[in-house]
């Protein structure tokens, strides 16, 4: 038997035109699991989907280093040059065909939002503090949710 949680105004059935103050609404599903599992239904004043730029596809090329042998490496990461946001500042320490290992020491605040489609991402707070944003707020509408996370902590999106 399916489980419910209503927040707001929602229309009596799921997948049909709802609007606000005469407005149509966009409909958004949001699940881990494509069409099973669980799954939330948003409704935005304005989609979104909207694209700010499209841009050239550029394949990634990396210069591949093999070692001549395995050997424990002490990785010394605390310095590394501060650059950019949390997502533009990444600099790439490590990968393979299943993960990327980056590390970033952000200058900058972002003023955007960010959806990784291509992965999960595991993110861990050397200092400070972040605040992972679900869904943001829109026209004094509530957002999904926030994670906040401090010095020492990992904030994992799977």
């Amino acid at each position: 038997m399916p489980f419910y949680q209503r927040l707001g105004e929602i229309p009596r059935k799921r997948h049909v035109q709802f609007r606000d103050n005469g407005s149509l609404l966009t409909e958004e599903v949001m699940g881990l699991e494509g069409f099973s599992g669980n799954e939330s239904i948003l409704y935005h004043l304005t989609s979104p989907c909207r694209v700010q730029e499209l841009g050239d596809f550029e394949p990634i090329e990396r210069d591949e280093w093999i070692p001549k042998k395995h050997k424990p490496l002490h990785l010394k990461t605390w310095d590394v040059s501060p650059e950019g946001d949390a997502v533009t500042g990444r600099q790439l320490l490590m990968w393979n065909n299943d993960v990327e290992i980056s590390l970033c020491r952000p200058t900058e605040p972002m003023d955007y939002f960010f959806r990784n489609g291509e992965g999960d991402e595991v993110i861990f707070v050397h200092e400070d503090h972040l605040v992972a944003v679900a869904v943001p707020e829109e026209r004094g509408h509530r957002h999904m949710g926030a994670a906040e996370s401090g010095a020492g902590e990992v904030l994992s999106k799977q």
